[in-house]
């Protein structure tokens, strides 16, 4: 065989094998929709919680909202200042490496925030619902790739 034809031969394979990744991964995503429900609705959906319920839980999701909006912002930030470091400097750097840490910085706050918010509202759920929630909870982590 000769060499242009067998890289046409190559190429038309990789378009191919391209394409039918991109169509399967398609029909993935599309048969797998993501959940665009408000995670209080959910939530409140999932453990059938009271109007008394949702009344308690009101202020301990508003507090946990505006702090979690601030660290989204504080890590919003940090992202551009770690694109802005990487364009500028092209390397692993000082500037790299301080933005990363606030990132992760940030990030961890959220967690521990997140975590703080999930235990301030057992007390205000039954005995099934807490246990259901945990559960939910645990799912979330073990399947979170």
């Amino acid at each position: 065989m000769k060499p242009i034809a067998r890289d046409l031969r190559l190429v038309a394979i990789v378009a191919l094998v391209s394409f039918a990744v991109c169509w399967g991964s398609n029909r993935w995503i599309l048969a797998h929709p993501v959940h665009d429900k408000d995670p209080d609705q959910w939530i409140e959906e999932q453990l059938d919680l009271t109007r008394e319920q949702n009344k308690a839980l009101e202020e301990i999701e508003r507090k946990y909202e505006v702090r979690r909006q601030e660290l989204h912002a504080v890590i919003h930030a940090a992202n551009i200042e770690l694109a802005e470091a990487i364009l500028a400097d092209g390397k692993y750097s000082k500037r790299v490496a301080a933005a990363n840490a606030k990132i992760h910085t940030a990030q961890g706050e959220l967690k521990q925030e997140t975590l703080e918010h999930f235990f301030e509202m057992q007390p205000v759920l039954t005995v099934q619902q807490r246990a259901k929630i945990n559960r939910l909870a645990a799912d979330a982590l073990y399947h979170n790739h």
